[in-house]
């Protein structure tokens, strides 16, 4: 596990099995083996599909962006990402990938609505 402030997680904190915000400006990384707290529960945000979300991120000019993101990912978090057929937001492979990202919560929370609708 490492804490580290958001602006600077770089290549080298990669691959993290995934990142918890701590609403302060770090973020906690977590690695194989370490234990990861349980994710609270927001109400609203429904799973979606593989396909809605990719839709959604070509709507919002980010899917080239999530692509090279994702080639940097675990094999796992690919598997995951490739084969999931219901998303949830809540996933620690999706905090994980909007830390890679570089993403707030409102802008994937915001995405997660758009792909909704698709």
């Amino acid at each position: 596990m490492k804490i580290i402030a958001k602006n600077l997680v770089t290549d080298a904190d990669r691959p993290f099995v995934c990142s918890r915000d701590n609403g302060d400006g770090t973020v906690t990384l977590y690695y194989d083996g370490d234990t990861i707290p349980p994710l609270t529960v927001v109400i609203g945000l429904p799973p979606v599909t593989g396909r809605q979300l990719l839709q959604a991120l070509t709507a919002l000019g980010l899917r080239s962006a999530f692509v090279t993101q994702l080639a940097l990912q675990t094999q796992d978090a690919q598997d995951w990402w490739n084969r999931e057929i219901l998303m949830d937001r809540l996933h620690p492979n999706v905090e994980a990938m909007r830390v890679a990202m570089g993403r707030t919560q409102a802008q994937v929370d915001a995405l997660w609505n758009k792909a909704a609708t698709l």
